[in-house]
């Protein structure tokens, strides 16, 4: 059950009770109550809540190694009591080493016959190992309630004290304090015989050792540092003894395998040698429980087959053991073997050298197949030359023979530089690691478009207008829950965006307009818009006014001509026709530039459409971008 934040949810829990309100919190109270806040909100500290009541280290250290100290007191004990019972030790009625060597080795089978051969008689000394084994129990349990406790008053500490929690405050902790209560109960009860399965249990009690390896790390005293510093507003990872001892299996995994190794090897060949000689102490010897147990962890097996059930069970855990074991020491040294990042980096720098003396060698390779070349070629026309030597010139099928030879082997040297010159561009940027790779060219093509869409910024600045720039506010509600890969998916996202405005800004600045300007944001789009139309409406104004005056003009003339006699004509007709021809092809030539005009206006306004389609397909598009 976890415990609630607030103090009117626990009080409805079951497992929580609350304490008598306090006098300091009566006038907490009536100052919540001038300050209008909840007098029943009660807050827990966040540290304490996420590693617990860190300032109490020492005292958990304390208790911890009273228990391991207890717990390998009594172990000492009983193995001591064990062994002083196998030294009084006697052989049952009628049997001997001799009459037991006549029965097994006409019948090898006999020795998996379940049948004690040894009477295990305890001495006084090995039954007052055993009282003292069982104070030392008694007082193992006790500390052991005392650590519950502990870790009750711990908890309670979260609440300032003011919550009082139950007994069975945690259902999951208290079913952990009845485990291994249980377990520190076994022990050799005293007048109860040898009891070597006791004897070989209660090597389960090594397991309070990994609470010292924990409380002892410097991963769990540095915890409210690492929570602080690193993990505030992520959650953290949980602080147990298996973190540490993946700590401990990255950092020293050397001494934790054989530390590991060596303590289930002397385990295991102590329990099988304890629980077989009694059934045969001719051959389980301490010497052949060792040999039995390599044999056993390494899968190996050589027909070891021993005669009782609890045998054979040590037997199956140890071959178990052994298994897992071995993964793990091949895992180690896997892990040795492979490159670090430093030596990665040294790799890769010494591959950088060879691909330019690779690419020095092949490109000298060329240059001396071209100089043989030329100098062949050389050579021939100079003997053609020369009346003397014009013998020795080779025949044209061999010339040309030995030129194509040439452009071949010209050719091949060639394809060798360019494969020499193509790998050393590709080590020359790169890490030594393809992901570190991938984040440089990332970071590269990052800073190009950065400085492609700061160039847009500041002319759509210099109109007037704000900068369009993508906002990514949304990364947020897109997080994976690890922070290097949210890092990573913004990159990508921001490439993929920018690298779309990019290739829209490259079009835009490669096309200039016909006045010369150029069209690279959709702001001088619209601006050069405006004035191709502002200039298209005053030539059109301009046209309309040429009209009306040629039409006044025109009128004027007929009005003139109506009222002019016919007489007047005849007699002004040598005088008039030079005017009347000026004004025909003053006429003719304004119809020409009205002509010229109209065509004129037709491209400016098929223009301005053309660009009036793209502006409006690209603002189309930013809205769909900005929408996603």
């Amino acid at each position: 059950m976890n415990l609630s934040t607030t103090l009117s949810r626990s009080s409805n829990s079951s497992n929580v009770r609350t304490s008598p309100t306090p006098p300091s919190r009566s006038k907490k109270g009536k100052a919540s109550k001038m300050t209008g806040k909840d007098e029943d909100q009660l807050t827990v500290n966040p540290i304490f809540e996420r590693v617990g009541d860190y300032t109490r280290d020492a005292e958990r250290r304390q208790l911890d190694r009273k228990l391991f100290a207890a717990a390998i007191f009594g172990l000492a004990l009983a193995i001591m009591s064990l062994e002083l019972t196998w030294l009084n030790s006697t052989w049952i009625d009628g049997m001997d080493e001799e009459s037991f060597l006549d029965l097994v080795l006409p019948n090898p089978a006999s020795k998996t016959n379940p049948n004690k051969m040894i009477a295990m008689t305890p001495p006084p000394a090995a039954i007052a190992c055993q009282v003292i084994c069982t104070l030392s129990t008694f007082v193992l349990l006790y500390l052991r309630y005392e650590l519950y406790m502990f870790e009750h008053a711990l908890k309670e500490s979260l609440w300032n004290n003011v919550v009082k929690l139950d007994f069975i405050y945690d259902q999951q902790e208290f079913t952990i304090f009845v485990l291994e209560m249980t377990v520190l109960c076994i022990h050799p009860l005293p007048l109860a015989g040898s009891q070597n399965i006791a004897v070989c249990l209660m090597f389960l009690r090594f397991y309070l050792f990994l609470h010292l390896f924990r409380d002892h790390s410097t991963i769990y005293k540095s915890r409210r540092d690492i929570i602080v510093k690193i993990f505030d507003k992520i959650p953290n990872p949980h602080f147990n003894w298996f973190q540490t001892a993946q700590f401990e299996i990255d950092q020293n995994p050397i001494r934790f395998m054989a530390v590991l190794t060596t303590y289930y090897f002397f385990v295991f060949s102590y329990c099988i040698y304890v629980i077989e000689r009694e059934y045969n102490p001719v051959d389980y010897t301490w010497l052949y429980g060792c040999w039995h147990t390599i044999t056993v962890m390494t899968t190996l097996g050589f027909n070891n087959v021993p005669a009782t059930f609890f045998g054979k069970l040590c037997t199956f855990i140890a071959a178990i053991t052994g298994i897992f074991l071995e993964t793990l020491f091949t895992v180690t040294v896997i892990g040795h073997l492979s490159l670090s990042h430093y030596q990665d980096t040294t790799q890769n720098f010494l591959e950088k050298r060879v691909a330019d003396e690779e690419e020095r060698h092949s490109a000298a390779s060329y240059i001396q197949e071209r100089f043989r070349f030329v100098l062949y070629r050389h050579r021939q026309e100079r003997m053609r030359s020369n009346n003397k030597t014009i013998s020795m010139v080779d025949e044209p099928e061999v010339y040309a023979k030995k030129e194509t030879k040439h452009k071949q082997r010209q050719a091949q040297r060639l394809l060798e530089f360019h494969k020499c010159r193509r790998f050393k561009f590709l080590k020359s940027n790169s890490a030594g690691d393809p992901f570190v790779d991938k984040l440089n060219a990332i970071g590269r093509l990052c800073e190009k478009v950065y400085l492609n869409t700061r160039k847009q910024e500041a002319k759509e600045m210099k109109n007037g207008s704000l900068p369009s720039t993508p906002k990514f506010s949304f990364l947020k509600k897109n997080s994976a829950g690890d922070p290097f890969v949210d890092k990573l998916d913004a990159i990508n996202r921001l490439c993929e965006k920018v690298f779309q405005n990019t290739k829209k800004q490259d079009a835009k600045e490669e096309g200039e307009s016909k006045d010369g300007r150029e069209t690279a944001t959709p702001i001088l789009q619209r601006a050069l818009r405006e004035e191709e139309e502002t200039d298209a409406e005053e030539d059109e104004e301009e046209e309309e006014e040429e009209e009306k005056e040629v039409k006044e003009k025109e009128e004027e003339k007929k009005k003139k001509g109506m009222k002019s006699d016919t007489d007047d004509c005849n007699d002004n007709k040598s005088a008039t026709s030079p005017a009347l021809e000026a004004m025909v092809l003053m006429l003719q030539s304004e119809k020409d530039m009205n002509k010229e005009l109209q065509a004129k206006i037709n491209e400016l306004t098929e223009e301005l459409n053309r660009l009036k389609s793209t502006t409006e397909s690209e603002t189309e598009v930013e809205v769909e971008e900005e929408k996603r």
